[in-house]
């Protein structure tokens, strides 16, 4: 969550713009098939915009997969789009669509980032400006296709995708691989 307010009169060029930022990076190797697939990460955010007073409201969220080449995107199910960055204002849904080649590790670095602004320019003061995305970006699928990133082609549904963080990566989303000594009573 960001928030910025302003109460007084700053000068006119004054701006301000407070930021949050959450990242996690893994490193991936998916097997069960062969030559280069098309894994889909969904993700489901959580949160709104806002602002109090009058004026233009700049703040902003986005999603992003970094370190991935050649990575498309699509908000609530729209078609897909050759960016790995995808910017929103409320609930919403986001999927990563990341090329890979079975059998070789790649990198994937998932960032989100809330930003408030306030521009005097732009803004009455008393002014408010708030992003709050209760620091929520749920991955809820990861699945594999045997396609390319605009045309997925067949699911892969023996794919397996192992990962250097220990988190298990499936069609329910994330979840942590138990200890070894769990295992056994």
């Amino acid at each position: 969550m960001s928030t910025i307010s302003v109460t007084g009169t700053p000068g006119s060029s004054y701006s301000a713009e407070a930021d949050s930022y959450a990242q996690f990076t893994d490193n991936l190797t998916i097997t069960g098939g062969t030559g280069t697939g098309v894994l889909a990460l969904m993700f489901a955010t959580d949160g709104s915009i806002g602002n109090t007073g009058t004026g233009y409201n700049g703040s902003y969220v986005y999603l992003a997969l970094f370190d991935a080449s050649g990575v498309y995107s699509a908000i609530n199910g729209e078609p897909a789009t050759n960016t790995d960055i995808q910017y929103f204002i409320s609930d919403t849904n986001v999927t990563f669509y990341v090329p890979f080649t079975f059998g070789t590790q790649f990198s994937i670095e998932t960032v989100m980032r809330a930003a408030a602004q306030d521009y005097q320019a732009y803004d009455v003061n008393p002014y408010t400006a708030t992003s709050n995305f209760y620091s929520t970006a749920t991955l809820t699928s990861a699945l594999v296709f045997d396609g390319t990133p605009t045309s997925l082609g067949n699911q892969v549904s023996n794919a397996d995708i192992s990962s250097t963080t220990g988190f298990s990566y499936g069609p329910s989303g994330l979840s942590a691989v138990p200890e070894p000594g769990t295992w056994l009573p």
